[in-house]
């Protein structure tokens, strides 16, 4: 059933009775939206909850994820202990989304009994979860947990955690809710816990605008000096949950207020679902796992022109059956054996000629190129945050490109560029911006480097890092 519920929380202590009823007092907003949210999320008949707190075990170098039975948490530490609570951890799940992790090279440290005692870390819900699970408990939802922390890992690592979470739940049977738990800038007043900077309103503008707008690409454009001079600890957080999200979830924005200088947004997603029987008449047309051909692929079949190449077919039978059907193709053991090494793909689609999506990886995240494409087939369809997904009637006119990319180098100027022969990567910092080679339009390395600057909202004059690739495009 994969993911059915999306939740962005605060975690202000104030908000469990007894710790500040006086303060409570002041916060009647977050506390109504959260009792709203946590009903959404009870309707949507949760199995399991993966929730992120910026206030779990951290580790510098990796994310971190409880695998013990239970988890046991209270707010003794605020003057409470009589608000306790107890959860059952999703422990087969951990194990999947450990071994996966380790596949894709994501760093993941596995907390344990054996790593609880190595590191002395206590095993306890920690009050960024404790708050959100409160609202949850109060729901009277049962469901297993799976709680994540953060590392000291740059903002995209959160993004393919997220993806990978996706990845996950989309072939098994039980409903997911992913929380980010998180509070906004702890500097909005004189009066908050780090005094005020003007930097802090700024932020939380900005992240509630890209709460409402589903903005991923405004997401990852923060600069750490932003970040840093808003004094926050929920970006991370929300970073996973989009880097979760799938097809045109609808948005609930319930809240947000700042009355102590600490910023508190509430907003849940909840999937796009298709009619009763799970598709349209549109999508009828199309067939089951898009298994129809719709372009030169048909013709191939019927000996009217040359095969058409493995790639391209792969990346739309992918699309076919992820818009028509909502769950990504199964691929046979055996299919595709010339796609069985892993490569960096990316996937276009256009209509009448004009881009309708482009996702891909600059390196390898799956095993094979076949599961490259399949994945980035659906991310171009469905999450590419500069088009609405693609729709059943559309997918006659659509047109593939499948980009095989070779690995980045690092040149020492524009003048080992050539728009023509090679992509382009732009670097600074956190911020990068990608451009594929040979693109029509793209003349000049002054306008190749140009838009690739704009994508990552990068200055040509901050002298970014540039990298040069090779792709071979298949269409």
């Amino acid at each position: 059933m994969a993911i059915v519920f999306w939740g962005v929380s605060p975690h202000p202590p104030l908000l469990i009775p007894g710790v500040s009823d006086l303060a409570r007092d002041k916060v009647q907003a977050t506390e109504k939206a959260l009792s709203d949210w946590a009903q959404a999320l009870k309707e949507q008949e949760p199995d399991r909850i993966v929730l992120m707190s910026p206030h779990a075990p951290s580790c510098a170098w990796a994310n971190t994820v409880f695998s013990l039975p239970n988890l046991r948490g209270s707010m003794e530490r605020f003057g409470q202990p009589q608000q306790e609570m107890e959860w059952p951890i999703d422990i087969d799940f951990v194990g999947r989304l450990a071994a996966r992790c380790k596949e894709l090279e994501l760093p993941l440290l596995v907390i344990d009994e054996e790593c609880t005692e190595r590191y002395r870390v206590k095993p306890t819900i920690d009050h960024g979860s404790f708050v959100p699970l409160y609202f949850i408990k109060q729901a009277q939802i049962t469901a297993k947990l799976v709680i994540l922390g953060y590392s000291g890992l740059e903002q995209d690592s959160y993004l393919r955690l997220g993806q990978l979470l996706r990845e996950l739940t989309e072939t098994e049977e039980a409903n997911t809710a992913v929380i980010a738990s998180g509070d906004l800038s702890h500097r909005l007043s004189e009066a908050g816990p780090y005094g005020f900077n003007a930097a802090g309103p700024v932020f939380d503008q900005k992240i509630n605008d890209i709460l409402r707008d589903l903005d991923q690409t405004s997401l990852l454009n923060f600069t750490p000096d932003q970040v840093e001079a808003a004094g926050q600890c929920g970006l991370d957080s929300i970073t996973m949950l989009f880097g979760s999200l799938r097809g045109n979830p609808q948005v609930h924005h319930l809240s947000y207020e700042g009355p102590f200088g600490v910023g508190y947004a509430v907003c849940y997603y909840l999937p796009e679902y298709r009619n009763e029987s799970g598709s349209t008449e549109e999508a009828d047309e199309v067939g089951e796992n898009g298994e129809k051909q719709m372009d030169a692929c048909k013709e191939a079949e019927q000996g009217t022109v040359d095969k058409c190449d493995p790639r391209v077919e792969l990346a739309r039978r992918s699309v076919e059956c992820y818009v028509t059907t909502g769950k990504p193709l199964e691929l046979q053991k055996g299919e595709y054996p010339e796609l069985s090494e892993p490569a960096a793909v990316f996937v276009t689609l256009k209509e009448n000629d004009e881009l309708r999506g482009c996702i891909g990886t600059l390196a390898p995240y799956r095993n094979t190129q076949a599961e490259e494409i399949l994945y980035n087939a659906i991310s171009a369809c469905s999450h590419d945050p500069r088009f609405e997904p693609v729709r059943p009637e559309e997918l006659p006119k659509l047109h593939y490109q499948v980009y095989v990319l070779g690995a980045p180098m690092k040149v020492a100027g524009p003048q080992e560029l050539d728009p023509k022969r090679y992509g382009v990567i732009v670097r600074k910092g956190s911020r990068s911006g990608v451009l594929l080679p040979d693109l029509e339009g793209i003349d000049s390395v002054e306008m190749q480097i140009g838009i690739a600057c704009r994508k990552g909202g990068i200055s040509p004059e901050e002298n970014p890092e540039l990298y040069r690739f090779t792709a071979k495009t298949y269409n």
